[in-house]
């Protein structure tokens, strides 16, 4: 059983034993939550952040010039840390099932509950998807040459003659040159890709005279993994991503000034169930007049 199925489970066994309203939503909305993080590809990069705040408006200091060697009996000079605004909001998402009385009388394990509650979570968890992932390429550099890859026409990664990692590893050396980030953060790069490419990244090959695919080549020799999705967005870029404070944010609103799942009976059929989950996703800027991150790198052009 996987993992997905033992939460649906779980939830299910505890809604049914559990008399006490208020509880079971709180179990439900937990448990639903928990699922559609689990679900979406992009908390892989971006994780969860439980918050109370729905309006985010931070700065972000930028770096300090340190002085080196200081004279004995001086100290170094007071360096103004340069401060960058930033801002975003929570959105907002809700899924909807029902638990039949039939389904519950007859066990918690009927595929009609199972199903319901799966679709609840996977339509949840495809809006978390698509908001980190859009968050992701609005914080890609989109201009000069220098900040990206482009693959020329005839050598997409789904072409006899692509070269993934040749681009894979151009975009490496991109984030290395212009961002501050440190070896040990390189060895937790993402690369995240469409699903019309990623078979080609899992194919065996002969890479160093073994046998083995390109993603686990690059997971081995450069700590580099490789994420695949089905978002109309990545159907022909790529995005080389090393993940961290310094690039981005995904928050959750974890608040009970609202409530997040409620129920009500519908007579003679079962309970009702509505979960609302807020969440906002934002990459940390390089500075106040723009929007891109030196942590992300475009690939364009994967596809044919």
């Amino acid at each position: 059983m996987g993992q997905l199925d033992e939460i649906v489970n779980r939830l299910l066994h505890l809604e049914e034993t559990t008399s006490d309203v208020a509880f079971k939503r709180e179990i439900v909305k937990e448990y639903v939550y928990k699922a559609s993080s689990l679900l979406a590809v992009g908390t892989q990069i971006l994780p969860p952040e439980p918050t109370q705040i729905f309006n985010f408006d931070i700065s972000f200091p930028g770096d300090l010039v340190s002085e080196f060697p200081v004279p004995e009996g001086s100290r170094a000079g007071r360096d103004r840390v340069a401060w960058t605004p930033y801002r975003w909001y929570l959105k907002k998402s809700q899924g909807a099932f029902l638990i039949t009385d039939e389904s519950t009388i007859k066990g918690t394990d009927q595929l009609q509950n199972r199903m319901s509650v799966m679709k609840a979570i996977e339509a949840i968890a495809k809006d978390e998807d698509a908001e980190i992932i859009d968050a992701i390429i609005a914080g890609a550099h989109v201009t000069g040459a220098s900040y990206y890859v482009t693959i020329a026409g005839g050598s997409e990664w789904d072409t006899a003659s692509g070269d993934p990692e040749k681009d894979i590893l151009a975009a490496r050396s991109i984030v290395n040159q212009y961002s501050n980030v440190t070896a040990a953060e390189l060895r937790k790069a993402i690369v995240l890709c469409g699903v019309n490419v990623s078979g080609e990244l899992m194919k065996l090959q002969l890479i160093n005279n073994v046998q083995q695919t390109l993603a686990g080549y690059l997971q081995s020799s450069f700590g580099i993994s490789i994420l695949e999705s089905r978002d109309a967005d990545l159907a022909d870029h790529a995005y080389f991503i090393v993940p961290g404070m310094s690039t981005g944010h995904h928050m959750v609103y974890a608040g009970n000034a609202v409530p997040l799942s409620e129920s009500q009976r519908v007579m003679g059929v079962g309970e009702d169930y509505l979960v609302t989950k807020y969440f906002g996703s934002k990459i940390v800027p390089e500075t106040s007049s723009d929007a891109y991150n030196y942590r992300i790198v475009t690939i364009h052009n994967t596809h044919s």
